[in-house]
């Protein structure tokens, strides 16, 4: 059975591109061997992400993040059965830096706080991203 999970965390610290580039690179790895999908994003300190596939997986990859001593104040937004992947494309599509200044409804990566989401615009801000994600940063997030 197809599972979605969404969450937010805070970083114990702010991650730059180079933290982000190889937290990204493990990732998908990591995903693409358990035929995990999903997107994240990373602004103001927070991660915002999405996790797709069978529930033992996406349940084994939270434990891992709750675990994950670079995050604190983990909060799960959203845990559902799914039909099928809305992220089957990406192993972890990914927007930060440059790309959070188009956040949907925020002014500006400063105002972000994705505690204030639910789990639907959580979804449909991810959604929205993974279609505005800037180009470098898409090819490189397959």
């Amino acid at each position: 059975m197809l599972v979605e999970l969404i969450y937010c965390s805070r970083s114990v610290r702010s991650f730059d591109d180079e933290d982000l580039e190889y937290l990204l690179l493990h990732t998908r790895a990591k995903n693409e061997a358990m035929n995990i999908t999903g997107a994240l994003i990373y602004a103001n300190c927070q991660f915002l992400q999405v996790i797709e596939g069978e529930r033992a997986d996406v349940n084994r990859v939270f434990q891992s993040i709750s675990h994950d001593a670079r995050h604190f104040a983990v909060e799960l937004l959203s845990y559902r059965d799914i039909v099928g992947r809305n992220f089957e494309a990406w192993h972890m599509a990914f927007v930060g830096g440059k790309g959070v200044k188009k956040l949907a409804f925020h002014e500006s990566e400063a105002d972000f706080n994705c505690a204030n989401l639910n789990g639907s615009s959580a979804l449909g801000l991810l959604m929205e991203q993974s279609q505005l994600t800037i180009p470098e940063l898409a090819t490189s997030a397959r």
